[in-house]
């Protein structure tokens, strides 16, 4: 089964409860994978909520979003995972942005659910419920 990664959002070592989500999500795509980018964080916890796997990359940079896209960008790369599942925020959106380009991969966001099938977006307020694929082999 192929891998999915999951970047975990952290404040100053707390991980939020949306990382925890996503890891569940990712379970039906693949084999989750925690990304820890910045100071480390639990990874005995990650484990815990299903994480196979915990990649740490420990940094101290401070240029802004860049050390998780490049993280991230090195790991598909590396390991041609099935997706890469990053939480819905004013960052997240520009970290996926900024990785979708760089690897020439698709970006879906706003998303609500994730299946083998596909994923759900939620749209306009909860007005309209979209189904989507990526088109593309990333």
């Amino acid at each position: 089964m192929a891998e999915v990664l999951v970047l975990v959002d952290h404040v100053e070592g707390e991980i939020k409860k949306a990382t925890y989500e996503l890891l569940t999500a990712a379970r039906a795509l693949g084999e989750p994978s925690a990304v820890v980018v910045g100071p480390a964080v639990a990874t005995k916890e990650l484990a815990a909520h299903g994480a196979e796997k915990v990649y740490v990359a420990e940094t101290d940079r401070d240029d802004f979003l860049t050390p998780q896209v490049d993280v991230l960008a090195g790991l598909v790369q590396a390991k041609s995972p099935a997706a890469v599942l990053i939480a819905v925020s004013a960052d997240g959106k520009e970290i996926a942005g900024r990785l979708a380009l760089r690897t020439g991969s698709a970006w879906l966001n706003d998303v609500v659910d994730v299946t083998s099938d596909g994923v759900t977006h939620s749209v306009f307020g909860g007005a309209w419920v979209v189904e989507a694929k990526a088109a593309t082999d990333h």
